[in-house]
């Protein structure tokens, strides 16, 4: 205060809420929050009469002269100087409208020295010999919006007089210290009491939970500004008057419609700034200072009321909670249910009746009035009412993206129109019809016939006998070999007494005879189910019992189990069983999958299942692979699209055994001996193969199809580096719609969006129809829900009573249509691709004698097991007095 040369008038405490903002403005420099920018176009303007005017509104009011100091006090304080002359910055701008905007944003991106004079910055752009602009940027700890509104009034009058040379006499105004000391009398105790009753037993949340952007480093503020035709204004305020309701409480209710369609929860929080003038504070209206504050509005869409009583109650709230808007904003969130650091809400509504500024009477020459600001909440929604009501969406984009702020913007709109409509309807019945939407995720028709993956390998045997089927790298079959190999081990199964519909477990690795012995058990006309190769007799008799299989196929006799059939070298030699046919409703094969009970759940997948799934592919997949590298276990689902793609084109198979994958060089070296244009693998393996690869090699794959965990936006950057005129697709699809259901495609030169930190899984495949769903239906496009999938891949026993399929996939549908995996519902990990449920381990553990309590956790590869680590897993754990283990599962990788 020593260096402050002007004579100061008063120095005095911050109200609760400025204090708030200086917090903000200290803690985050930079941001520009809470600072507006009022732009006004003007014409004819004078520049020395527009500066006497503005000190003359200066003069009036203290709030335009005050400066805040907070360096080596207790408390932060607003120090009013007695005199501040008024500086006018004149720019002469030539620039176009573009570069009028960008010379705005960056003034109003521009911070202020608080404690060294009023936060308060004029600007005068010339920007023809009649027309100019006015910038006037300032921060809200100075004023409010009704505040701002008064000096923009006041200016236009005081212009006016000097102008006409005549005296500018207002009435006589209190400044903004009368509030302070207001403040410093009112009763906290009561307040808090008031805020202790509204939000003690309320479930709080936050309420863009739903609609959260996943971008990475995406943070800044942008406003969208939407008008209503002049036709819906007037509807709305005739509404309004005649059911006895504000104009506000009907922006209320439409903006808790807007969070209920993608929230599941039925109690709502969200922000309602309010004036903050009190009524037994003198002339309050007529004070320039910042009043406002922004108290929590408590909603319950299950209320039995009736549209216009839930208004009306909504209405109430407002008005009561204003009248205890004068306490701290940390006091009023004490008395909610939050986890430390949680806010009470995230979004914010603020009803701008602010008062008009008609140019008139002026000689100011107002043509346009344009206002932006910076909101501290990631969303705000302003309501001008103007004769034109006019909606302005404030938005961090690192919260809420433009395409989904532009969505918020339409369904607020949407709900004013339906609240219009139903005003003597049940509330609930509004807000369960609010949250109703329909999937705006394309359909596409499925124009490949479906067929029996035994006729499509007869049909490619009948065109091209000596074609190279398999090949492991060593030994090849070709189609007319494959064919006579399956058909004779298919006798040896009907003469061990299999049947067309029997289960047969097959216990081999990807060799050419664990492939055989698939196609065998097809020819038979029965189920195969296969197994890990390293299955020992316990696990293999507990599969048995589970599928009621007939028997066994193994590479090795498998002590103790006397249904096995060992399998070591396929017969080529000429065979006349005939193939079976099998009813496409038969079952092709079973896959098991990790379970929530402490048993492998069994996915059975039918032959018409399996056949739209490959019919799905060969249409998607326009250019069928020549040499396509299997690199699955065969009891891995995603096996399944590489051994009936290539029998049903007749392509080749090169298989690729286990050691191979493991070692990315020796991967690499095979894919190029064998000209491999196609391969299909987990991100995490293809990510490995691209570090292994030569980068000066000519040979390049067509095409890479990643699948079966989430692929990181990396991948792709370094794809498109080593293979550049490679294609990369993404599949995505549970066991349950045999193997996918849907896939996006990234072409050569295709723009790497790196604001995600994993790519699309894009759209529906073909005959397949998806939909993004909570407990109350389709969400909105941009929210987050349940990915659904419905269609003939589905099987039948996962189906709901709605004919979908609920995969326990968090995605949200982004702005062209594609889907973007946000996380799972539940706590299923997948390790190296393979689905695991901890509670499938947890039950496992908890069969052992000495275990009386478990909790397993996934672990990131790489990351140690910190404390919190542990604690969240003993709180998993139930209060037992036994032995208690803690699992870790470890080289965890991203969840699908």
């Amino acid at each position: 205060m020593n260096q402050l040369s002007e004579k100061i008038e008063s120095i005095f405490p911050l109200s609760p809420t400025q204090a708030g903002m200086l917090y903000h403005a200290i803690s985050s420099p930079g941001a520009a929050t809470y600072i507006g920018q009022h732009r006004l176009r003007l014409i004819d303007v004078d520049e020395r009469a527009l500066r006497n005017a503005w000190q003359l509104v200066s003069d009036r009011h203290s709030a335009l002269r005050t400066a805040y100091v907070w360096e080596g006090l207790s408390q932060s304080v607003q120090l009013v100087h007695a005199q501040l002359e008024i500086h006018i910055e004149e720019v002469d701008f030539s620039g176009g409208e573009e570069q009028l905007a960008e010379f705005c944003e960056a003034e109003r991106n521009t911070e202020f020295e608080f404690d060294q004079s009023p936060p308060s910055r004029i600007k005068l752009l010339r920007l023809s010999e009649s027309e100019s602009e006015m910038l006037w940027t300032r921060h809200h700890l100075m004023v409010d919006g009704w505040s701002a509104h008064l000096v923009l009034r006041e200016l236009g009058d005081a212009y006016t007089s000097v102008i006409q040379n005549t005296p500018w006499q207002p009435p006589m105004v209190d400044g903004f210290s009368s509030y302070i000391a207001w403040l410093q009398q009112q009763d906290v105790t009561r307040s808090q009491q008031y805020w202790q009753t509204m939000l003690g037993a309320a479930r709080t949340m936050c309420d863009l939970e739903g609609i959260r952007s996943s971008n990475r480093g995406m943070h800044h503020s942008a406003q969208i500004e939407h008008v209503l035709s002049n036709e819906f204004s007037v509807q709305l305020r005739t509404g309004c008057r005649e059911a006895g309701l504000t104009l506000s409480a009907l922006m209320h209710g439409a903006w808790s419609a807007v969070l209920a369609s993608f929230n599941n929860d039925s109690t709502l929080v969200f922000g309602s700034t309010v004036s903050g003038r009190p009524v037994g504070l003198s002339n309050a209206d007529s004070i320039v200072g910042n009043f406002i504050n922004t108290l929590p509005v408590q909603i319950n869409t299950q209320t039995n009321a009736s549209v216009t009583d839930f208004l009306k109650s909504l209405q109430l709230q407002v008005a009561s909670s204003s009248e205890h808007s004068h306490i701290p904003h940390s006091d009023i969130i004490k008395n909610a249910s939050l986890e430390p650091g949680a806010p009470l809400f995230e979004s914010i509504v603020v009803f701008m009746n602010y008062p008009k500024l008609d140019g008139s009477s002026s000689k100011l020459g107002i043509t346009q009035h344009y206002y932006k600001e910076h909101s501290h909440y990631p969303v705000a929604v302003l309501i001008v009412p103007e004769d034109a009501i006019k909606i302005i969406l404030i938005h961090d984009t690192g919260v809420v993206e433009p395409f989904k702020a532009q969505g918020l913007v339409h369904m607020f709109e949407q709900n004013l129109s339906r609240l219009l409509n139903t005003l003597e309807q049940p509330a609930q019945t509004f807000f369960n019809h609010a949250r109703t939407h329909s999937s705006t995720l394309p359909i596409k028709d499925l124009s490949v016939t479906p067929e029996n993956v035994v006729s499509l390998l007869r049909r490619s045997l009948d065109r091209h006998p000596q074609a190279i089927a398999i090949n492991d790298g060593n030994s090849t079959l070709t189609y007319s070999e494959l064919s006579n190999a399956a058909g004779n081990l298919a006798q040896r199964l009907h003469d061990n007494g299999v049947v067309p519909g029997d289960r047969v477990l097959i216990k081999m690795p990807r060799t050419i005879e664990g492939l055989v012995a698939i196609w065998a058990v097809l020819f038979a006309g029965a189920t195969y189910v296969p197994c890990n190769s390293k299955e020992n007799v316990t696990r293999l008799r507990e599969l048995q019992e589970a599928t009621g299989a007939r028997c066994l196929i193994a590479d090795e006799e498998p002590a103790n189990f006397p249904d096995a059939l060992v399998f070591r070298r396929a017969d080529t030699s000429r065979c006349s069983f005939p193939p079976v046919i099998a009813d496409m409703g038969a079952l092709a094969y079973i896959i098991f999958t990790s379970g929530s009970t402490g048993n492998a759940k069994q996915v059975p997948v039918s032959h018409s299942n399996l056949a739209h799934s490959l019919a799905a592919r060969l249409q998607y997949y326009e250019k069928s692979p020549q040499v396509y590298a299997l690199l699955s276990p065969l009891a891995f689902d995603s096996s399944v699209a590489g051994i009936f793609w290539m029998a049903a084109t007749a392509g080749e198979l090169l298989l690729v055994n286990e050691s191979e994958v493991l070692e990315p060089k020796k991967l690499v070296s095979k894919l190029e001996t064998h000209n491999a244009d196609t391969m299909l693998c987990l991100p995490s393996v293809y990510s490995a193969v691209l570090t292994a690869w030569p980068k000066l090699s000519e040979h390049a794959l067509q095409l890479v199809i990643v699948a079966g965990e989430a692929c990181p936006t990396s991948v792709l950057t370094e794809h498109q580096s080593t293979f550049p005129a490679a294609t990369l697709v993404n599949e995505y699809g549970p066991t349950e719609a045999s193997v996918w259901c849907a896939a996006q495609r990234f072409k050569p030169g295709d723009p790497v969006d790196q604001s995600s930190e994993y790519l699309s899984i894009g759209h529906a495949i073909p005959g397949v129809a998806l939909s993004v769903r909570n407990e109350h239906g389709v969400v909105p496009a941009g929210a987050v829900g349940q990915l659904t999938v419905s269609g003939p891949t589905v099987v039948s026993s996962v189906l709901d009573s709605g004919a979908r399929y609920s995969t326990g996939d968090l995605v949200e549908e982004r702005h062209d249509g594609s889907l973007l995996f946000r996380g799972r519902i539940d706590q299923q990990v997948k390790i190296r691709g393979h689905r695991v449920d901890p509670s499938d381990i947890e039950a496992s553990l908890r069969k052992h004698q000495n275990v009386g309590d478990c909790a397993v956790l996934a672990i990131r590869q790489n990351n140690e097991i910190s404390r919190l680590d542990i604690e969240k897993a003993l709180n998993l754990l139930s209060p037992v007095e036994a032995n208690q283990l803690l699992y870790f599962v470890e080289n965890y990788d991203a969840p699908t």
